[in-house]
């Protein structure tokens, strides 16, 4: 059966019989140069103009923009547009679906830096942010950029919104730090029994400066 479908098989250009989809190379090449140079009307991404490109073009999925200019606008669209687009509205928080840093803050690059998705968002809200001024949660969401949630404030006033939150890390919760309460507790009683700083220090394999910060209350403030 299949020797019989061979021989009825006819060339898709000329119509002569063959045993492939083509009679000889000439028609084969005629096929895939008129797939090649065939023209297409296009409409431009960008900027909605028509225009004509070439088919293979559109087979590679290229010819999406009528020109170099347009092109490099419409693979970079602009920074608020980028902005909206990275945004999930939520009943309360708005928050955002693009790249998130270590600390749990949404951010964005432009022109070569990194900004932060809520300074971003208060700035397209509210204008520009003064200088030294940081951009804080009320809503303590990392991640949102709901402008009806950010309010600015200075580098003691985050700081000071950390504590109250309860987000500073401090004792043990500190990644780098070698003592714990007890050792502290320890460390203040020796203290107050007139034990020598130094010897203090070589016990607990600490430095000097950390037994005088804990001797007055520069760290470890929260306990006895």
């Amino acid at each position: 059966m299949r020797k019989r479908e061979e021989k009825n098989r006819s060339c898709i250009r000329c119509g002569q019989p063959c045993r492939n989809k083509f009679c000889s190379k000439k028609c084969a090449n005629i096929v895939s140069n008129a797939k090649r140079y065939r023209r297409v009307s296009r409409k431009c991404e960008y900027c909605s103009n028509a225009f004509v490109v070439k088919g293979d073009q559109v087979d590679r999925g290229r010819g999406r923009f009528c020109s170099i200019t347009c092109a490099n606008k419409g693979k970079n669209p602009p920074l608020n547009a980028r902005f909206w687009s990275n945004i999930k509205k939520g009943p309360k928080c708005w928050i955002w679906t693009g790249t998130i840093e270590k600390e749990g803050y949404g951010v964005i690059q432009d022109q070569g830096r990194q900004i932060r998705a809520q300074r971003l968002s208060y700035e397209l809200h509210n204008g520009s942010i003064p200088n030294g001024k940081h951009v804080l949660h009320s809503c303590d969401n990392p991640p949102c950029v709901n402008p009806a949630h950010l309010f600015l404030g200075t580098n003691l006033d985050n700081i000071a919104d950390k504590v109250r939150k309860h987000r500073q890390a401090r004792g043990a919760g500190i990644k780098r730090n070698k003592l714990f309460p007890d050792d502290v507790l320890k460390i203040r009683r020796c203290l107050r029994s007139g034990e020598r700083q130094m010897g203090i220090a070589n016990r607990f394999g600490v430095s000097l400066p950390t037994i005088s910060a804990i001797a007055t209350r520069r760290i470890w403030k929260h306990l006895p």
